[in-house]
């Protein structure tokens, strides 16, 4: 039974493409995109490895137990993992920002250069006081 709608793959495949065109028109920071998302996996790594930390100091709970060292682990991947965290949105912001000024600017009156909504409301603004 072949109702020839597109398939779950075809249907992603084409969701992408505008995606992939805007990147390449807008040409975005590549290596601060790398940074930004490797960031983003450490800091949820680092978030997955705080509760083995604090799981050593529950289970054998005693003030004689607590070591410095358990202390300055929980509280190094407490900071480590809110720069990481931080550094992460922001360079993720900026790039897409980026990204959208570069879309908006770069295509001017032409419209269809590039598919962001912002780009047409931009440029019909113009048509219409020039």
């Amino acid at each position: 039974m072949n109702t020839n709608k597109p398939g779950r793959k075809e249907r992603q495949g084409a969701a992408m493409k505008p995606f992939l065109k805007l990147l390449h028109q807008t040409k975005p920071s590549y290596g601060l995109l790398t940074v930004a998302v490797l960031l983003s996996m450490v800091s949820t790594l680092v978030g997955l490895v705080i509760p083995m930390f604090t799981k050593n100091l529950v289970d054998g709970f005693s003030l004689a137990s607590i070591s410095k060292l358990q202390i300055a682990g929980i509280a190094g991947a407490f900071i480590a993992q809110t720069i990481a965290g931080g550094v992460s949105i922001y360079l993720l912001n900026y790039v897409g920002q980026k990204t959208v000024q570069r879309c908006v600017t770069g295509c001017g009156a032409n419209s269809w250069c590039c598919p962001c909504p912002i780009s047409t409301i931009t440029a019909q603004a113009k048509a219409s006081a020039g």
